[in-house]
């Protein structure tokens, strides 16, 4: 049971307000009686097995309405040292002994203090212990080791992976996703950029990295500032959820505390790349404490010079950062007293770590400051972003109004200075006033909207993986666009077939039909003058068969020469006339057949007074339409063809019934 004491002694029982609140949420996501709603947390370091472990004791006696689980690669063992560790934090804290007797999990933990078993990380988180923060026990927790079975369903994904490693897991997640009717909600707990240099220098937040990666619109992403393990031990903080107002207002409640206040903001960009700065920051931050044995007021100094660059870092960024105050400067401080990147920084400048060892470190994980100092250090020193200096009066670089920043790179990166030059940046005479440099950030235009990359840019990336919805359904719209239309004219370019197939010879045509229809696809179709001649190229199948329908309403005459023509049907229909077939028979049946097609060429001109469009109804589908040209017959030797021997001349021609003469 959840109770909370108050000042007065008073208990207020908290399971019926949690259980309201949960049901609040699944109404908006819109789960169903009886479908719990699945929450997953992806990545087991401190912030990440933290968050999870909140959200676990806070709703996880709600089985049957709420299902959370936290994801961890297998396989990582705990190594002797740490299993010693872990023994004396257990014996040490009653509650946890006791849960681990009660579980039957206490004897392995026996067993790898005496070196008897190996350990592994999964296993322990499931026994809540983290293994980036072994002095801080945790709820026991649902662990899976399968992230396709951990993502596949989730409606509700909390990301704590470094930025490092971001991009990599969630491309894997996008495959399992691309079935998905619905996008899940997406809350980011990393910390960290990177930087793109080409094509445009631009600065990769992990919202966008998940964007691109998994196509999830914008909206569904959300930013939570960090927070520390003294979270769980019911020390009051307060944070801040970025992103669209339409999930972050109710997972604000959601979260929500007695000792957890959290409040919502719409400034993702800011916070975003402040979660980012304060870690390369507070490397600094560590080195002046060692160096200057905790010396207050030169933390100060360091405090009011740091804050000052990411001041104008932001405004840099986005047109109207939000203010360095709240919960973001609260965050920001903490974050620079203590931190596993102020620790770092701290170990560099005692010489109980080098920077050989790397940025990944045991017992503590990614250290994500020194990535996050290579990426704005390069990103501000690109020339084709220069900005004018106030007091020079010449275009230099941003990163020359950021002298800490540079000097960390020198220190981290380069290596050209040891850990001491970080003071010297301090005492830097040159240096100007931190006051002055928010001033020019305040006063000056210096906003730089290609340094982020528009969202609209992190949305055009997400063709990895799944892809954007948007985008795919723009290229199915016009996939079936160009369907259509073909399907449209099939009709029309059935009344202009061949009178004979030939085989293999439009394969090429064809294809560049499409083509053309595909260069044309935002033009409406204009309909052509009847009496312009219309050369339709012929279908690239052959026909099984010659069609004995023809269209309602013929065109004109395609040549001059074609007009004389009698019309071949009538000479095989006619009935014979004369007797013992002499030539005279010959002669009535083209004078008969003459006067047929005098009489049917009256009808047409009349009829070609009328509307030349024909009615889509009207269409004949068959593909195997006689060419005519207005209602006869066209051999293919006047349409341009070479002549084709044919064993029997009945294949060339349509056989029809004859209409009643009008005479």
């Amino acid at each position: 049971m959840n109770h909370v004491v108050h000042s007065n002694g008073s208990v207020q029982n908290l399971n019926g307000v949690l259980e309201e609140k949960l049901d609040e949420l699944r109404a908006l996501i819109g789960k169903a009686e009886g479908d719990p709603l699945r929450i997953v947390g992806i990545g087991a370091g401190a912030w990440g097995s933290v968050f999870t472990a909140l959200l676990q004791e806070s709703y996880g006696h709600l089985r049957d309405k709420v299902l959370i689980r936290i994801w961890r690669r297998p396989g990582r063992s705990v190594d002797r040292a740490t299993a010693e560790h872990l023994f004396e934090v257990i014996n040490s804290r009653e509650d946890v002994l006791r849960r681990l007797i009660r579980r039957c999990a206490y004897l392995k933990y026996v067993e790898a203090r005496l070196g008897d078993r190996i350990l592994h990380a999964d296993v322990i988180l499931k026994d809540g212990f983290c293994l980036n923060m072994i002095d801080t026990p945790l709820c026991p927790l649902k662990v899976v080791t399968n992230l396709q079975e951990a993502v596949w369903d989730a409606d509700i994904v909390i990301n704590g992976l470094p930025s490092t490693e971001t991009r990599e897991v969630f491309e894997e997640i996008s495959r399992y996703w691309k079935e998905r009717i619905t996008m899940p909600i997406i809350i980011s707990l990393a910390k960290g950029v990177e930087a793109e240099l080409e094509p445009e220098p631009r600065i990769i937040t992990p919202t966008q990295m998940i964007n691109r990666a998994t196509g999830v619109p914008m909206e569904n992403i959300l930013y939570l500032e960090d927070l520390i393990s003294q979270i769980y031990n019911k020390e009051y903080a307060n944070a801040r959820i970025c992103g669209a107002e339409k999930w972050r207002k109710p997972l604000a409640k959601f979260l929500r505390q007695p000792h957890f206040v959290v409040w919502d903001n719409g400034d993702l960009v800011t916070h975003e790349v402040m979660g980012g700065l304060k870690n390369v920051y507070a490397i600094g931050a560590g080195m002046v404490a060692a160096l200057t044995n905790e010396s207050a007021t030169s933390k100060s100094v360091y405090f009011a010079h740091c804050t000052s660059e990411m001041i104008f870092i932001t405004h840099l960024l986005t047109e109207e950062p939000e203010k360095l105050a709240g919960p973001l400067l609260a965050d920001t401080y903490v974050t620079l007293l203590k931190g596993r990147n102020a620790w770092y920084g701290q170990k560099l400048a005692k010489g109980e770590l080098s920077l050989e060892m790397g940025d990944s470190i045991k017992g503590k994980g990614m250290i994500q400051g020194v990535s996050a100092v290579k990426a704005f250090y390069e990103l501000l020193s690109q020339s084709s972003i220069s900005l004018l200096h106030p007091d020079k009066n010449k275009p230099v670089a941003p990163v020359e109004l950021c002298p800490i920043l540079k000097m960390l790179y020198r220190i981290l990166i380069t290596r050209e200075f040891t850990v001491q030059a970080i003071l010297q940046a301090l005492r830097d005479e040159t240096m100007n006033d931190p006051r002055d440099r928010i001033e020019i950030a305040q006063t000056h235009v210096f906003y730089r909207p290609a340094l982020l990359g528009s969202l609209a840019l992190g949305l055009d990336s997400s063709a990895t993986g799944r892809g954007l919805m948007s985008i795919n359904k723009k290229r199915r719209s016009k996939q079936q666009f160009l369907r259509s239309r073909r399907d449209r004219q099939k009709p029309r370019e059935n009344q202009k077939m061949s009178l004979v197939d030939y085989a293999s010879s439009s394969d090429e045509d064809a294809t560049d039909n499409i083509e053309e229809e595909e260069e044309e696809e935002e033009e409406e179709e204009e309909p052509k003058p009847q009496n312009e001649p219309q050369v339709t190229k012929p279908q690239n199948k052959l026909s099984s068969g010659l069609s004995l329908s023809r269209p309602q309403v013929a065109g004109p005459s395609l040549l001059p020469s074609i007009s004389k023509l009698p019309d071949a049907s009538m000479l095989l229909n006619t009935p014979t006339v004369g007797l013992d077939g002499s030539g005279s028979d010959h002669a009535l049946r083209v004078s008969a057949a003459m006067a047929e097609n005098a009489s049917r060429k009256r009808e047409l001109n009349a009829g070609s007074s009328r509307s030349g469009k024909v009615a889509r109804g009207n269409l004949v589908a068959n593909k195997n339409v006689p060419d005519t040209g207005g209602g006869l017959l066209v051999p293919p030797q006047l349409k341009g063809r070479s002549n084709v021997v044919t064993e029997d001349i009945g294949k060339l021609f349509v056989r029809r019934h004859a209409e009643p003469s009008s005479h």
